[in-house]
């Protein structure tokens, strides 16, 4: 699961509810988060606001209404989470190689 998505943040509940909702289905349950830099994060979500015609990229835009103080704020909220969920994976975002963050997300989800 992706920390990222702001329209179901609901913090550490949200994700127990999401480990709970595997356990009870007998599904392994993973998580794992994205990881970059600040200046990094900012740019990232500016340009694909700049895209939010396209569908998918609506969610950058929501997570840029309140302007770059709000997306700071909430790069603050991901990191308290990362601070409370020590058993999660963190995935280097290497920008312009998703190809390589994609491998690293696989490995991580195959327990590697």
């Amino acid at each position: 699961m992706t920390w990222w998505c702001r329209n179901s943040w609901g913090g550490s509940k949200f994700i127990e509810r999401l480990a709970e909702t595997a356990s009870e289905a007998g599904a392994r349950f993973c998580e794992v988060y994205l990881l970059d830099d600040r200046a990094s994060i900012v740019r990232r979500f500016t340009e694909r606001t700049r895209l939010a015609a396209d569908p998918t990229h609506v969610d950058a835009g929501e997570t840029l209404r309140d302007g770059e103080a709000g997306l700071t704020a909430y790069v603050d909220r991901i990191e308290e989470l990362a601070r409370l969920r020590p058993h999660a994976t963190a995935i280097d975002c290497t920008p312009g190689d998703v190809e390589g963050t994609f491998r690293r997300l696989v490995g991580a989800l195959d327990g590697e």
